[in-house]
């Protein structure tokens, strides 16, 4: 049975980070039970394990104290930096490092609406999804989507610690991002809430400019061509060939040179 869809309307995007790190901590609850936080979480964490879709990531979110308690995962081949770098640090900087410019705005509104969706249905049963682009360890942009997995409510009701999981979907076709999605499991129900298509104009992407070198590499990798027949065919070195692939992929934010062709296409550069 497919779940009923509804859209999420009128959520709009915070443009600054301390006004998010504000509403994070200001929500969150000052009482503290006594608990081994980790241990509380560690039944879903040794589950991702098994059950992760690709590279991962995770952190245990203190909102009152503003900070990434405890991280783990393949954070640094994701990332580039070791756990000791993340851990502690501010959720609000923490975006600001990782995230793509164009959408932190809706990243942390969508953070703000899955916190008060957490605190405002306390009986129910939902898995929020954040899909957002975000920097990997050599500095482009990655497809990712942030679970929100478990949350801790505390004796006023209130939650201060969530645990959040980031997998690597670069491998899958995403149709819109950012977006939020929240699956609300009701018995043999569901129903699933979905944000609006973000407005967003991906400049970043709009100012590619390829070199009449580079469009020469990119027309003869879309015929299938090597780099050694690429280097005969232009009168250049191998090497230099290389060098105009990999400075493609990173203009493009791409993996491949696939992706690199089709983005030339889709563009109209070739």
């Amino acid at each position: 049975m497919k779940p009923i869809v509804n859209y999420i309307d009128g959520i709009s995007p915070i443009n600054s980070l301390d006004e998010f790190g504000n509403i994070l901590s200001n929500k969150a609850t000052p009482l503290l039970e006594k608990c081994d936080i980790r241990k509380y979480f560690e039944p879903k964490i040794e589950a991702m394990k098994s059950f992760s879709l690709g590279m991962y990531q995770w952190c245990i979110v203190d909102f009152a104290d503003q900070r990434l308690l405890e991280v783990g995962g393949i954070l640094e081949e994701m990332t580039g930096k070791p756990a000791e770098y993340w851990k502690g640090m501010s959720p609000e900087r923490y975006v600001e490092e990782v995230g793509y410019p164009e959408h932190i705005p809706y990243w942390m509104a969508y953070v703000d609406y899955v916190y008060s969706f957490i605190l405002n249905n306390p009986n129910k049963t939902f898995r929020p999804n954040i899909y957002l682009k975000m920097r990997d360890a050599e500095g482009n942009f990655r497809n990712v989507v942030q679970q929100v997995l478990d949350w801790k409510y505390e004796e006023d009701g209130g939650v201060r610690y969530c645990l959040c999981q980031v997998t690597d979907i670069s491998h899958m076709e995403v149709d819109y991002i950012p977006q939020l999605s929240i699956l609300i499991v009701d018995g043999d129900n569901h129903k699933l809430l979905k944000s609006l298509p973000a407005n967003i104009e991906t400049k970043y992407m709009s100012e590619v400019k390829f070199t009449k070198r580079e469009i020469e590499v990119v027309r003869l990798l879309s015929l299938g061509m090597t780099s050694k027949i690429i280097a005969e065919k232009l009168n250049i070195s191998k090497n230099t060939v290389e060098n105009h692939r990999q400075r493609l992929l990173k203009k493009t934010n791409s993996y491949t040179s696939s992706e690199v062709v089709a983005y030339a296409l889709i563009h109209g550069l070739i």
